[in-house]
């Protein structure tokens, strides 16, 4: 067993999108995951998680945000391919988010590992000016994993 917590954070620099009447001049989203994870082999762990994302749109004088919480299932496979690194790829679903992760890891200390990967995150059904607003964000990260 172990517990997980991950961090995004996405903004928009020059926004021009056309939307509901409105020309919103840039976009963020953040979202937080706590996730409980079970190994089920040396190679495969599952895990159920929450989570909490926030999005928002500004314009002119104005912005809209909205937070919502959510749940979601997924499955991690992992197996290393060196010494001191590991590959690994994750997949969730749920009510709120799909996810998508493909990564490498690499063993700096007894139980500390850097990560490199690309993520792929969609974040579902914001409610902006009345209309379902998804968001996506995808790209390389870099992070510290701690496993006790």
């Amino acid at each position: 067993m172990a517990v997980q917590y991950k961090y995004s954070d996405s903004k928009t620099k020059d926004y021009n999108y056309y939307f509901s009447g409105y020309n919103a001049k840039s976009a963020e989203v953040t979202g937080h995951e706590f996730n409980v994870l079970y190994q089920i082999n040396p190679n495969v762990s599952a895990f159920v998680g929450y989570t909490r994302s926030t999005g928002k749109i500004n314009w002119s004088g104005y912005s809209e945000e909205q937070s919502k919480s959510g749940y979601h299932v997924g499955v991690i496979g992992q197996t290393k391919i060196a010494d001191a690194v590991t590959a690994w790829a994750s997949a969730s679903a749920g009510n709120r988010l799909t996810s998508y992760e493909i990564g490498l890891g690499y063993d700096v200390a007894m139980n500390t590992e850097l990560n490199l990967f690309y993520r792929y995150l969609k974040y579902k059904d914001f409610d902006v000016l009345g209309e379902d607003v998804d968001a996506t964000i995808k790209g390389l990260g870099a992070g510290v994993t701690y496993k006790f």
